[in-house]
């Protein structure tokens, strides 16, 4: 057992005391900082990574935000929601970053087709994702070198609405031909919807270069388009393009048909 004199006794219980006044200060301190300084802290630094073609005044807009604000006040989630409603965002991160920073990051919409529907009673040429989602209009199609979407009857679409349910796997199909076989999705000129029955229907194929349609089935991959330029290139090759009008893929059989039949 250890015995302590008075003095050493004495010494500890100073050392516990200005421990404890220590804690005190700085838990004051810490107080004070919270109630007192957090609470002005505005924000100075608005930093934003984006692959999207806005200014960084257009998407402070967009989030709503301003340098100057309180940033203890900044709700993330209620910025990221506002930047998320605005229909060329498919993505958004907003992160606070202690004392006076506020960092975005934003990742776009990215075309897969365009399509002509009516909004505000005007036909408007508007682009369409792989998520189907329109998110952007514009006045002239030839500039955005993207396949047509035809067959298709709206009768009113706003910026942010989404194509018929039916019709997304083929907006995810050309995503996918987009980014794995950008080749033979450039060659995709339209594609014309033609409704059969309550939820099916039939993909009408326009090709640059090729005079010729083909009809296939809801599913459109490199293998289905393969198929269909072999064929194409036979019946060139043996001038028959002027009297073929529509070539049929939906089956193993491959079926013909004559210009006057279509």
């Amino acid at each position: 057992m250890i015995v302590l004199n008075s003095n050493e006794r004495e010494r500890i219980r100073g050392l516990l005391r200005t421990l404890i006044i220590l804690l005190i200060v700085i838990l004051g301190a810490q107080l004070v900082f919270k109630i007192a300084v957090v609470p002005n802290i505005v924000l100075k630094k608005i930093k934003v990574e984006s692959d999207i073609e806005l200014s960084d005044s257009e998407i402070r807009s967009i989030a709503g935000i301003e340098t100057g604000h309180y940033y203890y006040n900044l709700d993330t989630e209620n910025i990221r929601d506002r930047l998320e409603h605005y229909p060329p965002i498919r993505k958004a991160s907003v992160e606070k970053i202690f004392p006076d920073k506020l960092q975005l990051y934003l990742f776009g919409r990215k075309a897969v087709a365009q399509s002509v529907l009516n909004i505000n009673e005007k036909s408007v040429p508007v682009a369409i994702d792989g998520e189907g989602v329109v998110f952007e209009k514009g006045e002239d199609m030839d500039n955005w070198d993207l396949p047509v979407i035809s067959g298709i009857n709206f009768s009113s679409v706003q910026l942010g609405d989404g194509f018929p349910v039916p019709l997304l796997p083929l907006l995810e199909d050309l995503e996918n031909l987009r980014d794995g076989d950008k080749a033979l999705y450039d060659l995709i000129s339209e594609i014309r919807v033609e409704k059969r029955g309550e939820q099916g229907y039939d993909l009408i194929l326009f090709l640059y270069n090729y005079p010729l349609k083909a009809r296939t089935g809801r599913k459109l991959d490199s293998d289905v388009l393969k198929n269909i330029i072999m064929v194409f290139d036979v019946l060139k090759q043996q001038k028959l393009t002027e009297k073929i009008g529509e070539v049929d893929f939906r089956s193993k059989e491959i079926i013909y048909r004559l210009r006057e039949e279509v």
